[in-house]
């Protein structure tokens, strides 16, 4: 359309076909720093916000902040769903228009997302992986988009990470229309190193204060 050199009419474009955030239920699956930050963001466009953790109650947010960003308190969601519950975990699913996965690579998390969660999601549905490709079973979700595809659904779609990265050329999801594959990328930042050096600061204080670290990894966390 663009080597066209031509305005595009709607009509072309499938006339209103653009869904709002003010109307959409989006569903974030974990509810850590990167789920609290795009839950924040979704809902100051107006969509409501769900969240999928282990409790399924609402938690504060712990570790190195950004002032300013995420869900401090966890208050955002209208609603929270536990993992522990295995209705619970696929009411999940079956309510949202967008599931946002963040989920990192566990043991308990590996494969979370399968045929039965990919089954209970709406047709139109948009799953968004931005976690980890393990937490998602490739092959199930592979079936659930060819079969989108089969029937000729043009709604619904996917936006992931993979297993493994990079992904072999080999792959289907390169060639499917309703899949956006993404690098991981959003450590690009220029601000990263900053960041990096603020929590190096902030946790130098806390040792020399007998404290925990931040954000540690093993080893003694923070502890108040």
């Amino acid at each position: 359309m663009y080597n066209d050199k031509r305005w595009v009419p709607h009509a072309e474009l499938g006339n209103n076909f653009i869904r709002e955030l003010s109307e959409l239920t989006v569903g974030l699956a974990g509810y850590g720093h990167i789920a609290r930050e795009t839950a924040r963001l979704f809902s100051s466009c107006g969509a409501k916000v769900v969240a999928l953790n282990r409790s399924g109650k609402p938690a504060p947010e712990t570790g190195f902040t950004i002032p300013h960003t995420g869900d401090p308190s966890g208050s955002i969601p209208d609603q929270y769903y536990s993992t522990e519950s295995r209705s619970s975990t696929l009411d999940f699913f079956a309510r949202c228009d967008v599931v946002v996965n963040t989920l990192p690579d566990s043991e308990a998390t590996r494969g979370f997302v399968g045929r039965d969660e990919l089954t209970a999601m709406k047709g139109d549905a948009i799953y968004v992986n931005i976690g980890r490709g393990t937490t998602t079973d490739q092959d199930a979700l592979v079936e659930a988009l060819e079969a989108k595809a089969r029937d000729g659904e043009d709604e619904g779609a996917t936006g992931t990470v993979t297993v493994p990265e990079p992904l072999p050329s080999s792959s289907p999801l390169y060639t499917l229309d309703n899949v956006v594959l993404t690098p991981h990328m959003s450590g690009l930042s220029k601000l990263y190193f900053n960041r990096c050096a603020e929590v190096l600061r902030q946790n130098a204080a806390r040792v020399r204060a007998g404290r925990g670290a931040l954000n540690a990894f093993r080893g003694r966390g923070e502890d108040d």
